[in-house]
């Protein structure tokens, strides 16, 4: 799946945006109408891609949308996931309320069960790469800086034993994206308390954060996620 968020800039319902998806984003809370915005990207190139005339996802002030995936991904035995993205946080100093996750999870059940059951990553508050699976939490200095454009790498590994492997690399500005997966990654857990299917992503920020995510891309391989294209739409 992939969302470069080509819509038209403002409210982000104005368009369906990228492929892979079963409809478009939807609000992530009940009873609110809001999801997010889509704004003009800064003309600018970052880890290799052009932005010049582009545009970008803003969430802020608590905002969460959520989206459906075309294809279900399946945690069977050796099944690997990745998901990348352009991440930027734009807030106020501060040490709570700054929080930007992003998570996939099944459809069914109570909502407190896929919350637990979901895989979830992102930055702190302290601005602290994290990962979130099982109910367990690891994250991982150095914080980020705002004002600062990251590119995330998240691997979902499905082990034989029935347990699943996060891995969740967070790359800094000057340094080069490794052509495989790398040897060392920023925060990694494993657990078996996760969705054996995953079929929504969801992505949240705290009342108090602003971020911008550019470049989302689900895959099944590294290279999938990673690699630079022109045109992937």
């Amino acid at each position: 799946a992939y969302d470069g968020f080509e819509n038209l800039a403002g409210h982000i319902r104005r368009g369906r945006s990228g492929f892979g998806w079963s409809g478009g984003w939807e609000s992530g809370q009940r009873g609110r109408r809001k999801i997010a915005t889509v704004v003009d990207a800064p003309a600018d190139a970052v880890f290799g891609r052009e932005r010049s005339g582009r545009r970008l996802l803003q969430l802020s002030e608590g905002d969460a949308i959520r989206r459906q995936l075309e294809r279900t991904l399946s945690l069977e035995s050796d099944n690997a996931y990745f998901v990348s993205f352009l991440l930027q946080r734009d807030c106020e100093a501060g040490d709570s309320g700054r929080f930007f996750q992003a998570s996939l999870s099944g459809d069914g059940g109570p909502k407190g069960r896929r919350v637990r059951r979901a895989i979830a990553f992102g930055v702190s508050s302290g601005g602290l790469p994290f990962i979130k699976s099982g109910g367990s939490i690891r994250q991982a200095a150095p914080p980020i800086e705002d004002s600062v454009t990251y590119f995330c790498v998240m691997k979902i590994l499905a082990s034989a034993d029935g347990s699943v492997q996060t891995s969740y690399r967070v790359f800094r500005p000057g340094e080069s994206i490794d052509d495989g997966e790398p040897s060392v990654w920023t925060c990694s857990d494993s657990t078996s308390l996760v969705d054996s299917r995953l079929s929504h992503v969801r992505l949240s920020v705290a009342a108090e954060g602003t971020y911008r995510i550019d470049e989302l891309k689900i895959g099944t391989t590294w290279q999938s996620v990673t690699s630079v294209a022109s045109g992937p739409e």
